[in-house]
């Protein structure tokens, strides 16, 4: 797997949950959404515009702290 069929892999999966490979379905592999997708799908229409993005934050290629995500997201450290 290339470099950046890999990152494209990594990235169906976090906004996804999963990946798919597009030579399989070509080849006749069937795709349909399990019961485990359609949980995700449910949990991630009930999340709020904010939790999204600290999803996203969180899993963003560069891995950052909770900490810098909290900076970039304006979130007051709190002690």
């Amino acid at each position: 797997m290339g470099r950046g069929l890999f990152s494209e892999a990594l990235q169906q999966v976090a906004t996804l949950g999963h990946y798919i490979n597009e030579d399989l379905v070509e080849h006749g592999m069937p795709v349909t959404p399990s019961a485990h997708e359609a949980a995700r799908l449910r949990v991630v229409a009930n999340m709020s515009p904010r939790e999204i993005e600290f999803i996203r934050a969180v899993c963003h290629e560069s891995e950052p702290t909770y900490e810098q995500v909290a900076k970039q997201m304006g979130v007051p450290r709190t002690r």
